[in-house]
């Protein structure tokens, strides 16, 4: 630092300082000494007097009551971050979202004694084996590791937990367990830094023989255990766990100083009874012009919910069918007083809306303007209820999806933080990165560069333009999803008119036909894509380039058109937080993509699809996962329609290869021609 003409240093006093060598040493042995913590350089340089600097962005939770507990009691409330239309509530399967209990009928082993092994002392073993059932349940829910980890408050029942995890012998759980970044086992003094979509806590204590729950826990009882708290809270990007042994007001708090124990009781009141609370806590602030458009749209049939979150960033309005007025479909954002606040363009109008489309996943994102709402008030309403019923709510897959990409390669997307840093905190310091400024300037008096959440520095990495290294293909990115991920919709930001259906869809839809490739040729450069979150012309050329290979190619899998827009740009592979990007454009175009992943030109779909494509498989690229189902169906019920009764399954599945273009018949055709075959049967 002393080298340095400036210095910026990044934290968060509000989690762990360093701790030193000696206590990592000594921690399993001796859980419960006081053992100071190091000092910090942060902390150095915040008694320095050092201009400090909020990163106030926070983008890692996907449902708000992740950070919610924290930003209230721990950064007074200046985080900001974003609603989801994702379920937050009490479902704790591999499925769920937010913060829940799992209650467990435990037992805490505090010392030695007849009949209990050596091994338990300082155990839970209850909680041990309900997380390791868990954790086989949902390895065996996802048919891949999932991303999670495990905290404990102790060293002791970490190491129970994961020589259980071990001695299931399960290849899956082993191979995960030893990975990089696959699932861990740790205790809270070693935990910051790591992150997971899914992280189930382990509380250990429990009540004695007399129903009384100790207050001695351990390192959460230090001063400034409640930063040991805070860290463990929020490895979380999707939903915690908090295995417990007793009910929340069995722990008598109040009886002790520690202010980590008060937060602890408090965070387990909300995974017992809700975020509703959290909630609750958020001030509500509404002005007239917000409740003007509200009213105009309840009144067209709407259900209209006003400033929705639980942090200083607010989704102005939030649109449901009335229907189902509890499944939020489509969000609103206004150029009201919260808008007219943010210091930048950039956190006015691109990060909001680039954020809540592509890493939270809201179905629809939109704007409406003072002025557009005061020269044509039914234009806006109308605008607004098409995309209501035209938005499809928003499924787990967005989820999956945002997480694979958005992580990919960035470390952490909380503060916008340098991702060399190896901590990921939710937030900085008392808000902070404290900025050292260049002798120079600060001798004249200059003032420091701006490093607020403003400017470059916050801005999310998972969302930035995609550099030069899109490495990888369009076969090794393949994200599962559902229809309940696209929709058409109606923008009124668009830079022409929704593509209009075209007959020759209908009479391809029908017909046996010739199967045609995509002629390939470039739209523009890369900087083209690069730029289609940010310009209407950009976003034409690509919404233009996918419509065309759309129409071309139609139905074609996802994954197929998100390659042909790489190479219609310049691009050769599609990965990482490209394949967000595009998919957020094919959201926004014209075009629909089905329950089996394959998209469709707008207006049409598989239902209508009777005629199927012949001689796929003799073009270059083109596998039988490019087909789809019902055009697979279709072939083979043409087949068995030419060949009459008598023939064989064999024959038929073997014709069926020949249409559509198979030289062998190897294991990946037969395999969906079979599937296709029992369709056309049933």
């Amino acid at each position: 630092m002393g080298r340095g003409r400036s210095v910026v240093v990044c934290g968060d006093s509000h989690q762990m300082p360093p701790t030193s060598f000696a206590q990592l040493v000594r921690d399993d042995e001796f859980a419960d000494e006081e053992l100071a913590d190091e000092e910090s350089i942060l902390g150095e340089c915040v008694a320095a007097q050092v201009p400090r600097h909020w990163l106030s962005w926070h983008y890692r939770s996907r449902v708000e009551s992740l950070i919610a507990f924290s930003n209230q009691h721990y950064y007074d409330g200046k985080l900001s971050s974003l609603p989801s239309p994702l379920p937050d509530g009490r479902d704790a399967g591999p499925g769920g979202f937010g913060i829940l209990m799992h209650r467990v009928d435990g037992t805490f082993h505090h010392s030695y004694h007849r009949g209990v092994p050596r091994r338990l002392v300082r155990t839970n073993p209850e909680e041990a084996d309900a997380i390791v059932a868990d954790i086989r349940s949902r390895f065996d829910a996802a048919g891949t590791a999932p991303s999670l980890g495990v905290v404990t408050f102790n060293a002791q029942q970490r190491d129970l937990i994961e020589t259980r995890l071990r001695d299931l012998d399960d290849p899956r759980i082993t191979a995960a367990m030893d990975a990089p970044d696959g699932v861990f086992v740790k205790n809270l003094e070693n935990v910051q830094g790591d992150e997971r979509d899914v992280i189930l806590f382990s509380v250990a204590f429990a009540a004695d023989e007399n129903g009384n729950v100790p207050l001695n826990f351990g390192p959460l009882n230090r001063p400034g255990g409640e930063r040991r708290l805070n860290v463990a809270i929020t490895r979380a990007r999707r939903q915690v766990v908090m295995f417990c042994s007793f009910d929340p007001a069995q722990l008598r708090a109040e009886r002790s100083q520690s202010k980590g124990l008060r937060h602890l009781k408090e965070y387990l009141e909300v995974a017992a009874e809700g975020p509703e609370e959290l909630d609750a806590a958020a001030e509500r602030r509404i002005d007239r012009h917000t409740e003007d458009i509200a009213g105009a749209l309840r009144h067209a049939g709407l259900s209209v919910r006003t400033d929705v979150g639980m942090s200083d960033f607010r989704i102005d309005l939030v649109l449901a069918r009335p229907e189902a007025p509890d499944v939020p479909l489509v969000a609103v954002l206004l150029d009201g007083p919260s808008w007219n606040g943010r210091a930048t363009v950039y956190d006015r109008d691109v990060l909001p809306t680039t954020v809540l489309d592509q890493m939270m996943g809201w179905p629809d994102v939109e704007r409406v303007w003072l002025p557009e709402w005061l020269n044509d008030r039914d234009a806006v309403v109308e605008r607004l209820r098409t995309a209501t019923f035209a938005a499809r709510p928003a499924g787990t897959d967005v989820l999956a999806a945002a997480t694979e990409t958005s992580t990919g390669s960035a470390a952490d997307t909380d503060s916008g933080a340098d991702s060399s840093e190896p901590e990921s905190a939710p937030g900085v310091d008392d808000g902070s990165a404290t900025q050292a400024p260049a002798p120079d300037s600060a001798a004249a008096g200059a003032p420091a560069p701006d490093s607020t959440a403003s400017g470059t520095a916050s801005e999310p990495s998972g969302i930035r333009p995609a550099s030069n290294d899109d490495h990888g293909s369009d076969k090794a990115s393949e994200t599962p999803m559902d229809d309940r991920w696209f929709r058409p919709v109606a923008r009124g930001t668009d830079p022409r008119p929704p593509h209009p259906v075209d007959p020759r869809y209908a009479q391809r839809l029908i017909a046996v036909t010739e199967f045609q490739t995509w002629s390939e040729h470039r739209f523009g450069e890369k900087e083209i894509l690069d730029e289609a979150n940010l310009r209407l012309e950009a976003r034409g050329y690509v919404e233009r380039a996918i419509e065309e290979i759309c129409a071309a190619e139609f139905p074609l899998r996802l994954d197929r058109l998100r390659f042909l827009i790489g190479r219609a740009f310049g691009l050769q592979r599609v990965k990482g937080s490209r394949i967000t990007q595009i998919d957020g454009l094919i959201r926004r175009s014209s075009c629909t993509v089905d329950g089996q992943g394959f998209v469709w030109p707008q207006g049409i779909s598989a239902e209508t699809m009777t005629g199927h494509r012949r001689h796929a498989l003799s073009h270059e690229g083109i596998g039988v996962e490019d087909l789809h189902p019902v055009e697979l169906r279709n072939a083979v019920a043409a087949i068995l329609d030419q060949a009459g009764p008598g023939v064989s399954d064999e024959d038929v599945i073997r014709a069926a290869m020949s249409e559509i273009g198979g030289k062998r018949l190897t294991a990946g055709i037969r395999v969906p021609l079979e599937e296709a075959l029992h369709r056309a049967q049933g």
